[in-house]
């Protein structure tokens, strides 16, 4: 259920942001990029978690709950990415109620008594605090960013050989990981900031995490769930490999050119607004139809909630409410002129846009026409059952076969001693 409300958060900020795109636009600076990387990474780690069960079963022999026939190292990266993502969300919802405490707080001053901070005052607007806050979000990243690398290594050694969609899944995963690595990491001191600084060109990072995160998340879960049959055609396989081609090699691109300054707030393209929210929504209808027990009514629900949220976006009144919301990192848009025109980087990314929904619609239709991992698991299991009943009633038939082989010879014996009997009376009577 996790991916399907991070789906559903995704695509209803895509279409706000697609409805104000004129005059307000997410902020571009490496704090937002690093905060949201954190999100984008939990569904790369659920993707990759996914893999791994799904190749344990095909190989070891595995069964849900069986811990054992795991690697070790899958118990080590589930604790640090739960750890990792509870004191970011810890870190984050104490941010957001000291910066509404802050706000409330700075009303004008009716008299010399309201320029004097209170004790809680001074501790929320304290640096030392926001310092703890910031290195807490730094943390918990690196903690999220590592745990997608030591899945992809566990994957690389476990048991069973590798598929070309499992390779693909890791190529796009340490793609997206790479520079938020290096962004979280920079974020830890300022000395380690300006060592990549000195080393590292202007802005590449941030644009490579921007444009990692814009599809990476939905590919990586929609060939996690591609892939658990364990086999593909092989044109299947050339489109899957195409995707991470092209996705690395945007991502590449826009590290070597950036689209846009650092700290600028310009919305992103239509097409790449139209890409997203394609994928997005055949990545939760993969997960649907791949786990079929969540398709209850309360799922129907929600997604007319989602529906109804991202149509009252078109009404002013409760835009507004949306925009107080996000104000922090929802600002005034830039000026146009401050985006950095490359037509080479552009083909790339559009290609990688383009390639990617062909993926999605490619995985979309392998899922819909093989039987999910849970229909497969139900179906061995009434198998199993078939079979289990079939051998009773097998034995109970060898059962009663023997019991009537018995019962005949021992009529066959009576009726002998009966004739021997009867012999024997009549040579008694002859005499």
């Amino acid at each position: 259920m996790q991916p399907l409300v991070y789906l559903a958060v995704r695509a209803w900020l895509s279409w706000v942001q697609f409805v104000e795109r004129s005059n307000r636009a997410f902020l571009n600076s490496p704090l937002v990029l690093v905060a949201a990387g954190s999100v984008h990474s939990w569904a790369v780690v659920y993707s990759l978690f996914v893999a791994v069960h799904t190749r344990a079963m095909r190989y070891g022999g595995y069964h849900q709950g069986d811990q054992e026939m795991l690697p070790s190292s899958v118990a080590l990266t589930e604790t640090l990415a739960v750890t990792s993502l509870w004191v970011w969300l810890l870190a984050g919802f104490t941010t957001a109620a000291v910066r509404m405490l802050d706000e409330d707080a700075d009303g004008l001053p009716m008299g010399s008594d309201d320029l004097k901070w209170g004790p809680i005052l001074k501790f929320i607007r304290s640096p030392a605090l926001h310092s703890v806050l910031g290195h807490a979000h730094s943390v918990s990243c690196v903690g999220l960013f590592a745990s997608i690398i030591l899945l992809c290594v566990t994957m690389a050694i476990m048991k069973g050989g590798i598929t070309v969609c499992e390779m693909c899944l890791i190529l796009i995963s340490l793609g997206f990981a790479a520079p938020h690595v290096v962004l979280a990491f920079r974020r830890l001191s300022d000395g380690i900031d300006r060592a990549f600084e000195a080393i590292l060109p202007v802005d590449s990072f941030e644009a490579a995490a921007a444009e990692a995160a814009t599809i990476g998340p939905q590919l990586c879960v929609l060939l996690s769930l591609a892939d658990a049959p364990g086999h593909a055609y092989w044109w299947q396989n050339i489109i899957y490999t195409l995707a991470s081609m092209a996705f690395m090699a945007s991502v590449a691109a826009c590290a070597q050119s950036p689209p846009k300054p650092t700290n600028v707030a310009l919305p992103p393209e239509k097409s790449e607004t139209f890409a997203s929210i394609s994928i997005n929504a055949m990545t939760a209808v993969s997960i649907v139809l791949s786990y079929p027990h969540l398709n209850t009514w309360l799922l129907k629900l929600c997604f007319l909630g989602l529906v109804g949220v991202a149509g009252a976006a078109q009404f002013n009144p409760l835009r507004e409410i949306y925009l107080d919301w996000l104000e922090p990192v929802f600002v005034v848009r830039s000026d146009s002129h401050k985006r950095m025109p490359n037509i080479q980087r552009q083909l790339l990314r559009q290609a990688a846009w383009g390639i990617g929904i062909f993926c999605a619609v490619v995985a979309l239709w392998d899922i819909a026409m093989h039987p999910s991992p849970a229909e497969m698991h139900y179906e061995l299991e009434g198998a199993a059952q078939k079979f289990l009943d079939a051998m009773e009633e097998l034995e109970l038939k060898k059962n009663a076969t023997e019991a009537a082989a018995a019962a005949a010879e021992a009529i066959t014996t009576t009726v002998a001693a009966a004739a021997a009997a009867a012999e024997d009376i009549t040579t008694t009577v002859a005499a």
